[in-house]
């Protein structure tokens, strides 16, 4: 089984999972997600179920993630975007969302083949395709 979408945005989300705040209460550090974080866990909640598929991807999986930011000068249609944020900090939280939904996989150390790719291009947006593999690694057609 394959499950594939794309969603155009305007602005792709910058906030990463790394960005988590501290607080001392009674002397321990108490941890919590900002504001900014919970915001584009909830869009990523939106797109994820918007785009369920009809059953959680068993085995092996391979995941491919593309964020795909608008062109603005000097930049040109399908370049590499090499600038901030990090892709390994952008996807942990939309796979992070994916994982909580339930709805795509059961656990994400399903995962043993992931690609993210982070470019300029027209339409700006999101776009995700996850797939069950055999063990060559070929995806499996159900």
């Amino acid at each position: 089984m394959r499950v594939e979408w794309f969603v155009t945005l305007d602005e792709i989300p910058r906030t990463s999972a790394q960005e988590k705040g501290v607080r001392i209460v009674r002397g321990r550090p108490m941890f919590y997600t900002k504001s900014k974080v919970l915001e584009v866990e909830r869009l990523y909640s939106m797109m994820i179920r918007t785009h369920k598929p009809e059953r959680p991807l068993e085995g092996a999986i391979k995941v491919k993630v593309l964020f795909i930011y608008p062109v603005k000068k000097p930049h040109k249609n399908g370049e590499p975007k090499q600038t901030r944020p990090d892709v390994d900090n952008m996807v942990k939280v939309l796979l992070d969302s994916i994982t909580k939904s339930g709805a795509y996989w059961n656990d994400d150390g399903q995962i043993c083949d992931l690609r993210i790719i982070k470019r300029y291009g027209e339409p700006s947006g999101i776009g995700f395709q996850a797939a069950e593999i055999d063990k060559g690694g070929l995806e499996v057609d159900n």
